[in-house]
């Protein structure tokens, strides 16, 4: 590693699989660029034949194409990313979106436009790892295309492991749900009497939760509808909103609903509990020291 790269090894739990990935920012400068195309050609010997792929910012075209205007010759800096490119044995993979990521701000004839930030890969890892493709978004904000890059991997479906929201307890049917599976009767020691009943409970209890509805996909929504309303009555939009509107959205705060505002304050004495054992941890660590 050093400050234009950071190599790394990711395993895959799940296909036993594992890949290098080296995460690029080259520096502006040709000259400064020449140590990081040395240790690029450093690490491939280290991987050899193992899955490698390359992504971020080289701040170089590679090809003549990888820019919309300039010289029509492969300059200097353009020479040495492609000997560094052909000695590492790496190609661009499978990609959607932008042609050109970096946009120098466009204004008339004075604007630039040239692809800069890639996605690379060894024959090795497009073997192991078929369907890997990377899409270019637009810049919105930036002056570079994000890009997504996206690595298929074998999905076992595994249960989500059940969690008690304290809406539930809310609902009118609860204690019924409750009473009824408590007094089955189940064979065993003590302590296993109540793990199976507590066990035979997470489908009911499920069931209740899903008659609820999706209390966050509600919340989204109505922030959402909000917001547009916010926004359609700005300054300098002649296109005024009816006050009813405003009301009926506003009478549908997020907050204002029962089982949200519940659900709300068990993810905040959650996040406060993890917080605050975050920080004894950190309180502990120069002791070990």
């Amino acid at each position: 590693m050093d400050d234009q790269v950071i190599h790394t090894c990711i395993r895959f739990k799940i296909d036993k699989k594992e890949l290098f990935c080296s995460f690029i920012y080259a520096h502006n400068r040709y000259t400064q660029r020449r140590p990081l195309w040395r240790n690029l050609i450093i690490h491939k010997h280290y991987v050899r034949n193992r899955p490698w792929c390359l992504l971020g910012d080289f701040n170089s075209a590679l090809n003549l194409e990888d820019r919309v205007e300039g010289s029509s010759v492969i300059d200097i800096a353009m020479r040495e990313f492609k000997e560094c490119v052909e000695v590492i044995e790496v190609f661009d993979v499978n990609r959607s979106g932008l042609q050109f990521t970096w946009n120098q701000k466009p204004r008339g004839t004075d604007g630039k436009l040239k692809k800069i930030d890639r996605i690379m890969a060894t024959l090795a890892f497009t073997d192991a790892f078929i369907g890997a493709h990377a899409i270019f978004q637009p810049y919105r904000i930036s002056d570079h295309s994000p890009a997504i890059f996206t690595i298929p991997t074998s999905h076992k479906f595994t249960p989500r492991p059940f969690k008690f929201y304290n809406i539930i307890v809310q609902n009118s049917q609860f204690k019924g749900k409750v009473k009824e599976f408590w007094d089955m009767d189940v064979s065993g020691f003590h302590m296993y009497k109540v793990v199976s009943k507590l066990k035979s409970l997470k489908k009911p209890l499920r069931k209740l939760l899903y008659n609820e509805g999706n209390i966050h996909d509600r919340v989204i929504k109505l922030r959402h509808e909000l917001d547009t309303q916010h926004q359609s009555i700005e300054p300098n939009n002649t296109n005024q909103m009816p006050v009813y509107e405003m009301k009926h959205v506003k009478n549908q705060k997020p907050h204002t609903h029962p089982a949200i505002a519940i659900n709300q304050q068990q993810t905040i004495r959650l996040e406060t509990q993890s917080s605050n054992h975050n920080k004894n941890h950190l309180k502990s660590v120069p002791r070990h020291i």
